[in-house]
């Protein structure tokens, strides 16, 4: 974290990184991993606000782990398998929906 100061603003620096892995049978002796990892600096001046930002974050990364897993799972190579069930209850929401257009 680093600390830079704006007029009579002091703003905070931080760097919010966050992952998600998951690892997928989709046939006898075959396994397909899917690992999306976002690495952001973020400006704040409350603790509050950084929460914020880094649940934006959270929800970005969600988002992007799921478009990925759909499109693994479209791949011709394992299209013919079962796509597993969404986890964590994803809707189609667009990032506009989700507030996400800034981290600010």
């Amino acid at each position: 974290m680093s600390t830079i100061k704006e007029g009579n603003e002091i703003m905070r620096k931080s760097k919010i990184a966050k992952s998600i892995r998951r690892v997928y049978n989709v046939g006898k002796y075959e396994s397909l991993e899917i690992s999306v990892t976002y690495e952001e600096d973020v400006a704040w001046e409350k603790v509050q606000e950084r929460q914020d930002k880094s649940q934006k974050i959270s929800n970005l990364l969600l988002r992007d782990f799921e478009l990925t897993r759909q499109a693994a799972f479209n791949n011709e190579n394992i299209g013919n398998k079962s796509l597993p069930q969404k986890t964590n209850a994803m809707k189609n929401e667009s990032v506009d929906e989700l507030g996400l257009d800034s981290l600010d």
